[in-house]
Order: structure tokens, then sequence, then C-alpha cells
């Protein structure tokens, strides 16, 4: 659709937002880039790493939903569609939801931390993947939770001067 059309009046206002930011791109950019599949790709991987960058949010399946786009963006901000941002929103909020109950769950009890676990924070070669079902999201939620305090607990026996206290045993205050 023209900008300023009848049916671009009738398109939703985001969807006539794309549209616009596309025809700016196209002519008003200092480097123009062509909406095309490899924008879509793009586009595609910067908005999951921004909406979930730990991969905490997300289930295997639900990316799996979303990923079904990655090439399909360009058609959408060319007028040909608006599925996308209406799925991702849908799986975005529920994903919220669902994080929320987990960590909810999670911090009505004290942590263990005498077990030995691991937690993968890198993003090289793909190997950050999402988890594969909700169990394994919670798992994850818990060591994440873990990590995080085991940070904050050590940042501040290290930032104490006048506190001798060891970082074991400043673990030990909060072990069951």
């Amino acid at each position: 659709p023209i900008i300023g059309s009848p049916l671009f009046s009738q398109l939703p206002q985001l969807q006539q937002k794309a549209i616009v930011l596309r025809t700016m791109l196209q002519r008003k950019h200092y480097s123009p880039r062509a909406v095309d599949d490899s924008l879509s790709h793009h586009l595609f991987n910067t908005i999951i790493e921004n909406a979930d960058p730990r991969r905490l949010l997300f289930t295997a399946p639900e990316y799996k939903q979303l990923q079904a786009f990655q090439y399909m963006l360009d058609d959408e901000i060319n007028g040909n569609g608006w599925a996308f941002f209406d799925k991702l929103s849908v799986l975005y909020k529920n994903a919220l939801l669902r994080a929320d109950t987990i960590i909810q769950s999670l911090t009505q009890s004290s942590f263990d931390f005498s077990t030995d676990e691991t937690i993968s924070q890198s993003r090289h070669n793909n190997t950050f993947n999402f988890s594969a079902d909700r169990t394994a999201l919670f798992k994850l939620w818990g060591r994440f939770l873990k990590f995080r305090m085991l940070d904050e607990m050590y940042d501040q026996a290290s930032a104490d001067s006048l506190d001798k206290r060891k970082f074991k045993e400043a673990i030990q205050v909060f072990e069951p």
C-alpha cells in the first residue's frame, strides 16, 4: 500500500509505522538497505536477541514457532500480512508471566549452594540454546538465580575491606 492511500489508513497502526520506516530507510538512509530476506533474517535475530538475551523466557518449541517467520519479516514490512508481531506479542507476554511464576516459586525456599552446577553464558557457535521444555526452563532459572545471588554475595564480600570474612563464610550464612 502507498502511504496516504485509503488502504494504508485501514492497516493496524504498528504496521503503518513499519511501512513508513521501510520507506524512510529506502529513501532517506545514508546507506539504504534492501528490504529482503537478508534484512528479515537480521531483524529476526536482533528481535530475539533483545527479547530474550539470556534464553530465560522462550522454550525451544516457542522459538521454533517464531523462527518460522525469520525470512518473512520483509514481506510483512512490505504490507503482506502481519502475523509475526502478533505471535511474538502473545508468546512474549506468556513467557513473562511464566517467568514471574517461576521466580516466585524458586524464591519461596532457600538455595542449596552445596551442589556442583554450571550455567552457560556463551552465545558463540549457536551453543546457547533455548530450554527444551518448561521443566528445563525452571531448572535454568534456578541455576541463573543462584548464579546472580552468588555474584552479588561475592561483590559484597569483596567490597567490604573492613570485614575480613571470606566468601565461603558469606555463602554459609545462606545455606539451609
